[in-house]
């Protein structure tokens, strides 16, 4: 049986590569971009370099069809607003990521009231420990 846009199954490589370590950490972040910071520094490098490979693929999944779909003209249109979206699901948490992942409808159309609170705590965390 084919699963229909609106039901896409979780078994997708990328998804269950994303660890339990991964969103552990965003869970304790509680969408506060210092509380990340704090948590981030507590790393060594490498580890810090496997949060961002983590959530880059965990993003990368909602940025094409059919997630890309339900976001409106504009936000359809901009690498940039697609790109943010997609990291705004994923900062939201394994549940909420979890619930967009398999129903594609529930992709926010786009940014209005919505702030990424981690958006490049990660890189400059793993630039400061060069």
């Amino acid at each position: 049986m084919m699963a229909d846009q609106d039901e896409i199954s979780d078994e997708f490589d990328e998804f269950n590569e994303i660890s339990d370590w991964f969103w552990d950490i965003i869970r304790r972040a509680e969408h506060n971009e210092e509380k990340l910071r704090e948590i981030l520094m507590g790393l060594d490098r490498g580890e810090v370099t496997r949060f961002i490979d983590e959530y880059d693929s965990a993003a990368v999944e909602l940025m094409e069809p059919p997630y890309t779909n339900y976001l409106d003209a504009l936000s359809r249109n901009s690498e940039d607003e697609v790109d943010y979206l997609a990291r705004w699901v994923v900062s939201q948490g394994k549940e909420y990521y979890t619930q967009v992942l398999e129903h594609p409808r529930k992709m926010p159309r786009s940014r209005n009231g919505r702030e990424n609170p981690f958006s490049g705590v990660a890189v400059d965390v793993e630039y400061d420990k060069r």
